[in-house]
């Protein structure tokens, strides 16, 4: 029963881009569909012999893909933040994708190879996103204003598909039968909360979301896909918990429990094979692999040493 996920569609998608990594391409992802020959199910309903997709985060990425498998005939749950539908305020990971590409079109002003692939630019990227991850509000706006001006960089104009969807956009969702799931009121990493903190994050995220789209709000979607609640909060979710951690088996962990599987990398892949030009990756610029891996012991590392 593998759950699928992914983060959204952009139209003007570049493989160049660290921003739209996080992403697809609309034409790919459209053409993934065309050739499934099942259709996706509800992921709460998930059987063995079942596929069903899910996709994070409260972007106009992420909606736009929503509508496209709904247009399709296909079941999807969309897991959102309701802070950033509400502040409309971009995700910080956003941001720091942003000041990525930033910097390394500045560097290829003395070097036409430098790419966000390169390892002292992941490294810089992992290393920020671990150390603020678990910040929230005040402390979460500064210390990314803070790391924009250590590097010369102005507070940057957020790209239309990146952008929090809004109460209009939610309406039209839920219009086209997109199944809402709970994703955290705003996307915090949940390892530096106590089971307290994190039930009242879950249980106020779960609360608007109800109001909000007149449904019954059911699974929870881990912010960062890492990290399993601890049993006291397990235990009082009213749906299945998923995760995305490309370290642990695809499928169910424990009872309730669902690890996903990230097909981001499969659907521009598939792209590759029937459209070779299509999002090729220069030779001089090998992307590495293996960065959610990197990504999860950075942030163990970050816990570590807060502790």
């Amino acid at each position: 029963m593998p759950i699928h996920v992914f983060h959204g569609v952009l139209a003007d998608w570049s493989v160049d881009s660290r921003l739209d990594r996080l992403y697809v391409p609309t034409v790919a992802f459209s053409g993934f569909l065309d050739r499934l020959t099942s259709r996706y199910v509800p992921a709460e309903s998930c059987g063995p012999d079942d596929i069903a997709l899910t996709i994070d985060d409260s972007t106009m990425a992420a909606a736009e893909a929503a509508l496209l498998a709904r247009g399709r005939g296909h079941d999807v749950t969309l897991f959102l933040n309701p802070h950033q539908i509400i502040a409309q305020t971009p995700y910080f990971f956003t941001i720091l994708g942003i000041a990525i590409d930033r910097l390394v079109e500045r560097a290829r002003k003395t070097d036409p190879r430098a790419s966000w692939r390169s390892p002292h630019f992941l490294q810089l990227r992992q290393e920020t996103r671990a150390q603020i991850a678990a910040l929230d509000g005040p402390a979460l706006d500064g210390a990314m204003r803070a790391f924009l001006e250590r590097w010369d960089l102005d507070w940057p104009d957020v790209p239309a598909g990146v952008r929090a969807i809004d109460p209009q956009t939610l309406s039209r969702l839920t219009s086209a039968g997109v199944q809402i799931g709970n994703h955290g009121w705003s996307h915090t990493d949940i390892a530096a909360m106590s089971p307290d903190q994190l039930w009242n994050d879950i249980s106020m995220a779960q609360r608007w979301l109800e109001d909000a789209t007149s449904q019954r709000i059911t699974s929870y979607a881990v912010p960062f896909g890492l990290v399993t609640p601890p049993p006291e909060v397990l235990t009082r979710l009213p749906g299945t918990c998923m995760l995305v951690d490309g370290t642990r088996p695809v499928g169910p962990l424990a009872p309730d429990l669902v690890n996903r599987l990230d097909i981001t990398d499969d659907i521009v892949a598939r792209a590759r094979l029937r459209q070779p030009w299509f999002g090729a990756v220069p030779r001089s610029q090998p992307e590495r692999r293996g960065w959610r891996v990197a990504m999860k012991q950075l942030l163990r590392g970050g816990r570590s040493r807060r502790g």
